[in-house]
């Protein structure tokens, strides 16, 4: 999440730094796509633990499922053109999210609303984090200084409110980096012995 979130964030200096003036017209969909996959996560975390459970007839159902919900989406969108197709996409993605939830409630006694309120703190930092740094596009600077300003700026808000909050996922992944910087030492300090 924190990642889409600041490339939307980022999508319109990046996309003139690096595509030229004449992309601009796609910083919307980016935009949009980074919404959409910002929840890629939640999606493949409950389809993996449904395949976990050695429920693959599940996992085929909710496949069926989302690919007729994601035709029918597209066959009404596409006579509209390229954004209603985005913003197809976008419903189609946040309907897959409940389909694919939907088993694990009885499966592993996990309630969507769960899963939504485990979410919601990086969520709300990944959206914090790219309000803070947004305003930088603002400033008449050249973008690839408004880059250099707005991807430390935005680490340094997303770890510093992290680690001040002291939100579990953000634990979690400290002292998984702490367990391989010690076992890097480990191994280093192995090899010369």
């Amino acid at each position: 999440m924190p990642l889409m979130a600041g490339l939307a964030a980022c999508a319109e200096p990046l996309v003139r730094f690096l595509l030229t003036e004449k992309w601009l017209p796609c910083v919307p969909y980016m935009q949009l796509f980074c919404l959409n996959y910002a929840f890629w996560p939640v999606h493949t975390a409950n389809l993996n633990a449904i395949k976990a459970v050695g429920r693959s007839d599940i996992f085929l159902k909710l496949e069926i499922i989302k690919k007729v919900l994601e035709t029918g989406i597209l066959l009404v969108t596409m006579r509209y053109g390229v954004m209603a197709i985005t913003l197809g996409l976008l419903a189609s993605g946040f309907a897959s999210i409940v389909i694919n939830a939907w088993p694990n409630r009885r499966l592993l006694d996990l309630p969507f609303t769960r899963q939504l309120l485990d979410v919601l703190p990086a969520l709300l930092l990944s959206l914090g984090m790219a309000a803070a740094i947004w305003p930088v596009t603002l400033l008449g600077l050249p973008d690839p200084v408004k880059l250099l300003i707005m991807v430390p700026a935005g680490v340094l808000v997303y770890v510093g409110v992290s680690a001040l909050l002291k939100l579990d996922s953000f634990t979690y992944v400290l002292e998984i980096a702490k367990r391989l910087l010690r076992r890097g030492k480990t191994a280093e300090g192995g090899e010369t012995a």
